[in-house]
């Protein structure tokens, strides 16, 4: 593991109290049920129905996409999905939310409707971008891609920026108040007062 994917999953588990990756048992069950094809970008579904918090993984592979959803036994309610059936993507953005919608032959019910928070929207762009470029008629080849890597980065990056944003108003509000001081210079230098 890179120092930055470290660095990447220290700031996703900080922050986001959120996993850091796929869980190793759902990508076997995932892998498997593929005939072990890879999982080659993934992203989660971190809200549920009802807006609550909750942890459903959206998966990517050569050929299917995978919706597990955790059951209140604790196991994967897996569903496999065939690329070639999907026919539209939508995604609905919303002010705490956004939705994704996977969609099949016309008048169909959806294929998977996910409802995900802002922190996951990176993640769920890069595998919208992989769908949206095939309903085009052009293939993306994902096989060097590290799904891990991928995945923290686009999580991780948005709070990497935001820390770099305070950082630099912190700067800045530091040089005003040192500014405020030039008139005294002299005496504060020396950590005395003259008096009165």
């Amino acid at each position: 593991m890179s120092t930055q994917q470290h660095l990447d999953d220290h700031i996703i588990a900080r922050y986001t109290a959120q996993p850091t990756r796929l869980p190793a048992e759902l990508r076997r069950q995932i892998e498997h049920a593929w005939q072990g094809a890879p999982v080659q970008l993934y992203a989660l579904a971190d809200l549920d129905q009802g807006l609550r918090l909750t942890e459903a993984w959206l998966a990517l592979g050569p050929r299917h996409v995978a919706v597990a959803r955790r059951t209140d036994d604790g196991a994967w309610d897996l569903r496999i999905i065939d690329r070639a059936q999907i026919q539209a993507i939508r995604e609905a953005p919303g002010l705490s939310a956004n939705t994704l919608t996977l969609l099949g032959a016309p008048g169909e019910p959806a294929l998977a409707l996910l409802r995900y928070t802002h922190r996951q929207r990176r993640a769920f762009e890069n595998i919208r971008f992989v769908l949206e470029e095939q309903l085009a008629g052009h293939i993306r080849h994902l096989a060097d891609v590290d799904a891990d890597r991928l995945y923290a980065e686009s999580v991780a990056r948005p709070i990497r920026d935001a820390q770099a944003l305070v950082s630099g108003r912190q700067t800045a509000v530091i040089r005003r108040l040192l500014g405020y001081l030039k008139p005294y210079r002299r005496n504060s230098r020396w950590g005395w007062r003259p008096q009165p």
